[in-house]
């Protein structure tokens, strides 16, 4: 995906020799979202002895309280913070970041198993060199004090990206079986290659003749067919069944993960498409066969539609597609609202004689030449901007993000991090194999 030509969401002054964790003149993505704001009215640096004297010139903080962390739920707001901080971290150069585990429960002890198990994931993810893991993070606790009482301080100490680091693409690419967070050198690839829409309509597209209530389908899921139950059934029994027919089918065809499967099949060389209203069965093998696997089958089972419903579920689902998502295309325009509405195609498929019953067809037909994002601020990648003593985390400009990505397949840094990481791996085989 190229960056050429003029973006609407970027402003002049950037330059392509910054270095990537100055990106000072980036602009915010998206004025109207909300990113907290990281101030010096912390106490922590003051009043606890050690902080104080940590030689970081990054240096960020968060409070969390002890249960919450220690919690067998994931705090997904916590969780989020922490990922944030560390992400402007790595996008300015690297630094610390202090996480303040208030009222901890002194039973759980100091081990740290607890936080490896809930961020070692995330944290991968945003090394988008392929680089080891030790060598960009390292978590401790604040060393006890000289009369020997504990601090319930977590350092973690974060290195600078080689390029950029993001903490979540919004955009997902295609398994067989399943859509997937995309790595960041996949991106890279992808937005390097130009890309060509397609003009061959979708194979998997099944006729709407077919679709008879009750039957099964001689069809199986792929990755760019897919199927979801949707009756009156599933909406009785959801949060949405107090809410009219058709204002409940948008909104559980939208949990349905709808944004993410479009950003896959933008990607597929012939689009994808999904049908809402049938129902996947699962038929367990005979005794007699215990050591069979299950097949799996799926049946007709339309949602009961008047003409009312069928044009308000269009309207309100091409009106969410288009005001939620970004589409920018391989020249870095973002597309149009009205261009935008051409991309995807709604249609209803009657599954009984009589017209009242309906499986509903979300339709990507064809390979978009760029990116599309599931949120209208596009990938979240931040960093921290400084004015006088005031700290703030903003995003990455779009523009910068996108050049920055596709500079990793060149990036020196990120070669030798690729080849560290394959060198590490084939150390950890060899004792295995031996």
């Amino acid at each position: 995906m190229k960056t050429r030509g003029s973006h609407k969401r970027s402003r002049p002054g950037s330059s392509k020799d910054d270095p990537p964790a100055k990106i000072h003149k980036s602009e915010v993505i998206n004025p109207e979202v909300e990113i907290p704001t990281e101030t010096n009215k912390c106490t922590c640096g003051d009043n606890v002895p050690g902080i104080n004297k940590i030689n970081e010139k990054n240096i960020l903080y968060m409070h969390v309280e002890g249960g919450t962390f220690y919690a067998k739920k994931n705090d997904k707001t916590f969780k989020t913070e922490l990922l944030q901080k560390v992400c402007c971290l790595r996008n300015s150069n690297g630094g610390l970041l202090v996480t303040h585990v208030k009222n901890r429960d002194t039973g759980f002890g100091r081990n740290l198993d607890r936080f490896d198990e809930r961020f070692e994931k995330d944290l991968n993810n945003m090394i988008e060199d392929d680089s080891p893991y030790w060598m960009n993070y390292r978590r401790r606790w604040l060393p006890s004090t000289e009369r020997g009482e504990y601090q319930d301080y977590i350092l973690l100490d974060v290195e600078g990206s080689s390029s950029v680091s993001t903490q979540d693409f919004n955009t997902y690419m295609p398994n067989d079986g399943s859509i997937v967070r995309p790595k960041a050198r996949e991106i890279a690839e992808y937005m390097s290659k130009s890309h060509k829409a397609s003009d061959t309509k979708n194979e998997s597209k099944i006729g709407g003749d077919e679709f008879k209530e009750d039957h099964t389908l001689p069809y199986y899921e792929n990755r760019d067919l897919q199927f979801k139950r949707l009756d009156k059934e599933v909406l009785l029994g959801s949060q949405w069944k107090d809410l009219p027919t058709d204002k409940a089918a948008v909104e559980k065809i939208l949990s349905c993960r709808l944004y993410n499967y479009i950003t896959t099949f933008t990607k597929l060389e012939k689009g994808g498409v999904i049908y809402f209203g049938v129902e996947e069965e699962k038929t367990e093998p005979p005794r007699e066969n215990a050591e069979g696997l299950p097949t799996y089958h799926y049946k007709v089972r339309g949602l009961s539609l008047t003409e009312n419903d069928k044009r308000q579920i269009k309207t309100d689902l091409l009106t969410s597609i288009k005001q939620n998502m970004l589409w920018v295309d391989d020249k870095g325009n973002t597309l149009k609202e009205e261009d935008v509405a051409q991309k995807v195609e709604i249609t209803f498929h009657s599954t009984k004689g009589d017209d009242t019953s309906y499986v509903i067809e979300v339709l990507v037909p064809q390979k978009f030449a760029g990116m599309v994002f599931t949120k209208k601020e596009g990938p979240f990648a931040c960093r921290v901007s400084r004015t006088g003593d005031k700290k703030e985390i903003i995003p990455v400009d779009l523009e910068k993000w996108q050049e920055r990505v596709t500079e990793m397949l060149t990036c020196e840094k990120c070669k030798k991090g690729a080849r560290q990481s394959g060198e590490q791996q084939q150390q950890q085989q060899q004792p295995q194999q031996q």
